[in-house]
């Protein structure tokens, strides 16, 4: 089935009628909240399906956000790549080729980093191991998919195609793992504030088998973490954000990325509301 991209450019009015006044009286007084915390759709937390009550009067103090250098009411998809991008630092990370196998940016994820953090080897480095290295998996979690589960994965080696290969991944018993972490667009002051809202991760994520295997036959399995706090991760990138332009090689300072990201991260709150 193919999926487009449908954008409301006007207001879409819905009336709630019920012979219950109570029950009218509390739709209305969490009504707000509930669409500022709530994307419908696939793709929903990646900013997709985002719908607010007109005039909403949102305070930013009480949740970290960024505005995207694409203010235009209008371009929703240059704001929703800048959503995707910041996405990417989140979780695998960013490493943008030419068509000549040169590196045009890179950006090392958070969340090996986060992984480090906490002894504990991240996924996409055991993976690596196990189907081009020596196979050694030591400490190994699967941390990338607790941010949202990728049942397919296509690595590709520019350089040398034959290297390529393509991962399904599969958990006993679970479909899929909705990311903890939303992503709310809304249209305010003449710019897109991306607000950044945390949710819950289930616990019945933590320590699951991840089966993972290629076309070829090998196969690994890693479990997830045993437990995940997404404010306790937030907190550790953002408390960090200061220092995102040493996180970022000089090499690759003058590439557009960089200054989006620079941007974004020097604009998220450090309030810690989440």
């Amino acid at each position: 089935m193919t999926k487009h991209l449908v954008i409301s450019r006007d207001p879409i009015e819905i009336e709630l009628k019920s012979y219950h006044k109570e029950l009218l009286n509390t739709i209305d007084k969490y009504i707000e909240n509930f669409f500022f915390e709530t994307n419908f759709g696939t793709r929903k937390t990646k900013g997709y399906g985002s719908f607010t009550i007109e005039n909403s009067q949102f305070c930013e103090s009480s949740f970290r956000y960024f505005r995207t250098q694409a203010n235009k009411k209008d371009d929703y998809i240059g704001m929703l790549n800048e959503v995707s991008l910041f996405y990417n630092t989140l979780r695998a990370g960013i490493n943008l080729k030419d068509k000549n196998g040169n590196t045009l940016f890179y950006f090392k994820s958070n969340m090996k980093l986060y992984a480090d953090s906490r002894l504990e080897t991240w996924d996409k480095k055991a993976i690596k191991e196990q189907f081009f290295g020596s196979g050694a998996l030591r400490n190994a979690r699967d941390y990338k998919d607790i941010l949202g589960f990728s049942a397919q994965e296509n690595w590709r080696n520019t350089k040398n195609p034959i290297l390529n290969i393509k991962i399904e991944k599969k958990i006993v018993g679970i479909d899929r793992i909705p990311s903890p972490i939303l992503f709310k667009p809304v249209y305010q002051k003449n710019d897109w504030y991306i607000y950044i809202i945390a949710k819950q991760t289930s616990p019945l994520v933590f320590n699951k088998g991840v089966q993972i295997s290629e076309g070829g036959g090998r196969r690994v399995t890693l479990n997830t973490v045993g437990s995940f706090d997404v404010s306790d991760y937030l907190a550790f990138v953002f408390d960090g954000s200061s220092v995102i332009r040493t996180h970022i090689e000089a090499a690759f300072h003058k590439h557009d990325y960089f200054s989006k990201i620079s941007a974004m991260y020097s604009q998220i709150s450090l309030k810690k509301t989440l």
